[in-house]
């Protein structure tokens, strides 16, 4: 197992109107919303470690696109043995299962799933909002490899910390791993991109757009006096950066 991390790109995508995801080329000149979808895997001591889980999607061969790229990556389901969710957008929690032969598959039951409390209840309060997939949030309930955070800040290991940040929607989490070498920072939808980074802007998508801001201005800075590599979900171009 090697010691950097690895960013599992399962591709670029246009957000419809209705909150659905289409996959698209990268030749493709889509108009509106374009994101890279890219959860990714921090190696530790007992496997590996997974920062939000991609969105439920198929290839053209009819595969799960999050374990085929993962396969790509040379890593099983069951190498993975913990699954950090920042918020619960469908594009961030639809690979945690899939169809098959009409039933739903949960391929990740060595992962202990961790899922802030309070995130889940607004979730799945949001029946109209098609942000969400509130039958796959149902789905959650259900499993008994959750792990149900209630504070609003903490530490899961001593390697691992979470924040709730309330930027991007409500209780929206961030995580630090406070590695052996380094510091790796996850902002979820905070911090999507780079550019967020290059932008001091309070964005009108976000649930709290003038904390998120003041945030990311925060975690610029500590990010470049403390050397962190910082994870950027839905880039395309950069989604490790060392700084």
């Amino acid at each position: 197992m090697n010691n950097g991390v690895i960013a599992i790109q399962l591709g670029n995508f246009k957000v419809n109107s209705d909150k659905t995801f289409e996959k698209i080329s990268s030749n493709d000149s889509a108009k509106g919303i374009v994101m890279a979808i890219q959860p990714f895997l921090i190696p530790m001591s007992d496997g590996y470690h997974m920062l939000d889980a991609g969105i439920d999607a198929i290839t053209p061969d009819g595969e799960n696109l999050l374990l085929n790229n993962l396969d790509k990556a040379g890593v099983k389901p069951q190498d993975v043995r913990a699954i950090y969710i920042s918020h619960l957008h469908k594009d961030h929690v639809g690979g945690l299962s899939y169809l098959e032969n009409k039933k739903r598959v949960f391929p990740f039951e060595n992962a202990v799933i961790y899922i802030h409390k309070k995130a889940y209840e607004f979730a799945i309060s949001q029946t109209a909002n098609s942000s969400y997939d509130n039958e796959a949030l149902q789905r959650l309930k259900t499993l008994s490899n959750v792990c149900w955070l209630s504070e609003t800040q903490g530490a899961i290991t001593d390697e691992v910390s979470y924040l709730v940040t309330s930027g991007h929607s409500p209780y929206h989490l961030v995580f630090w791993f406070r590695l052996e070498n380094e510091i790796v920072f996850f902002g979820g939808d905070d911090l999507p991109t780079e550019g967020y980074f290059k932008k001091n802007i309070a964005y009108k998508i976000d649930f709290d757009g003038v904390k998120a801001k003041d945030l990311r201005k925060k975690w610029k800075e500590n990010a470049i006096q403390e050397n962190w590599t910082v994870l950027f979900y839905h880039d395309f171009q950069n989604p490790i950066v060392k700084y």
